[in-house]
């Protein structure tokens, strides 16, 4: 609670700080740095160092995808991030569904675009860890995303469904609007988002997460599983297909007006 609080005192993202510390914990058991980590209240002085870039904090201060850079000895494959964003507590070997959240959401490694968690939990193991139908799944979360966020409503405060939305978009501009059409709308914006990605110099190749997550084997409730770098490749390429991206990941663009 204490750490949360000094997080929220510096304007330190909680979610991207603690995966630092995390991550950091790690290498220094590790022995790719030289410092220790005596007691729990060691964090507090990281962050107090991040906030201010103070010695080693000035490292850390740039997230574990540049930090990673700096310790020899293979720290970057215990730095658990997509694209630079540090993931949040759903890890996607429980719910594969949050593999390609991580990967496809316009922020990266964020939860919020399309939480699959919430159906998943209501699947059999099996379906939870495998990739039938998360394709679909996250795509069409994206989109509905998409739509509730240009409504302007914040889904943690005031939760919104996709179906809600058309009843919005008549109260703001006085048109009717079919789900339908809602669709075509948001699946324009997720596209649009991956446009100025791949502009930016986004590519295929980072389509992908840690190697810890593809190919390590956890136990799930009692399952051994493990994601494999082969079905990650599936999943992926099966994503670019239900929304319509050419093979290398690239959105055949038509803004729904």
């Amino acid at each position: 609670m204490h750490a949360n609080k000094l997080c929220d005192q510096y304007g330190l993202d909680t979610i991207s700080t603690g995966s630092i510390l995390g991550w950091y914990r790690e290498v220094v058991e590790r022995g790719l740095a030289k410092d220790t980590w005596a007691s729990n209240e060691k964090i507090f002085d990281l962050i107090d160092a991040i906030a201010h870039r103070r010695g080693v904090g000035d490292v850390l201060a740039e997230g574990t995808l540049r930090a990673s850079a700096v310790f020899n000895g293979g720290s970057e494959a215990y730095a658990i991030q997509q694209a630079g964003m540090e993931l949040p507590a759903y890890d996607p070997r429980g719910s594969w569904g949050m593999f390609l959240c991580y990967v496809f959401g316009p922020r990266h490694g964020c939860h919020n675009k399309a939480w699959t968690v919430y159906v998943e939990l209501g699947m059999s193991l099996d379906a939870r860890t495998g990739p039938e139908g998360k394709a679909k799944m996250v795509s069409d979360l994206l989109d509905e995303t998409a739509v509730i966020d240009s409504v302007g409503i914040c889904t943690l405060v005031t939760p919104a469904t996709f179906t809600e939305t058309p009843e919005a978009y008549k109260a703001v501009l006085g048109k009717e609007v079919t789900e339908e059409e809602l669709r075509r709308i948001a699946r324009g914006i997720t596209d649009l988002e991956r446009t100025l990605d791949v502009e930016r110099g986004h590519t295929k190749e980072k389509d992908s997460l840690p190697v810890r997550l593809v190919e390590e084997t956890v136990d799930v409730n009692g399952k051994k599983v493990r994601l494999g770098m082969e079905t990650w490749e599936r999943l992926r390429d099966e994503y670019y297909r239900y929304r319509g991206w050419s093979s290398d990941g690239v959105p055949n663009l038509v803004v729904a007006q």
